[in-house]
């Protein structure tokens, strides 16, 4: 029933492409997924993994760094028509695995058990495990190192629309749950 009530209201992207904007979403987090019905009015919609992927170079790619991407690479093929550009990013939510390089900067020494899985935090909420206090800081540790790779993302991101001369006349809405 409630996608069915979804379908009658016009999304904000039917609206701007119906007044000629260009428009394109890159999400990640399943919930986000076009057969919800969330990729109407998009001209190019587009879902990413939400876990991290080895590179060729033995790295991985965060969904922040595959969002971001995918929505650039959308940015650089238009042209001067407006645009509307959604990008969703699920990095802050578990499961918590930060690129290396962003879990570098709040690694501490750490021998227990917590592994950022939402399987393990399930667990932990129905009582199933416990965690300590170092464990809690673990997850503290590791989500921080989420936000800032998040923040990364959002830097390169703002960069780029600078280098296009886009920031002057586009609005940026930034939000979260």
């Amino acid at each position: 029933p409630i996608l069915e009530a979804l379908d009658k209201v016009l999304a904000l992207a039917e609206s701007l492409r119906g007044r000629g904007f260009a428009t394109a979403g890159v999400v990640s987090g399943i919930f986000l997924g076009a057969r919800f019905g969330l990729g109407r009015g998009f001209d190019r919609y587009l879902s990413v993994p939400t876990r991290p992927e080895s590179g060729g170079t033995g790295t991985s790619l965060s969904s922040t760094a595959r969002v971001s991407a995918g929505g650039l690479e959308w940015l650089e093929s238009q042209t001067d028509r407006p645009f509307f550009l959604f990008l969703h990013y699920f990095d802050v939510h578990s499961d918590y695995r930060p690129e290396p390089r962003f879990a570098a900067l709040f690694e501490k020494p750490y021998r227990g058990v917590v592994d950022g899985s939402t399987r393990q935090l399930m667990a932990y909420l129905r009582g199933q495990i416990s965690f300590d206090e170092e464990d809690r800081q673990r997850l503290v540790d590791l989500y921080d190192a989420e936000i800032r790779q998040l923040d990364q993302g959002l830097e390169e991101l703002f960069a780029r629309l600078d280098e296009r001369g886009a920031l002057e006349d586009t609005v940026v809405v930034v939000t979260a749950d």
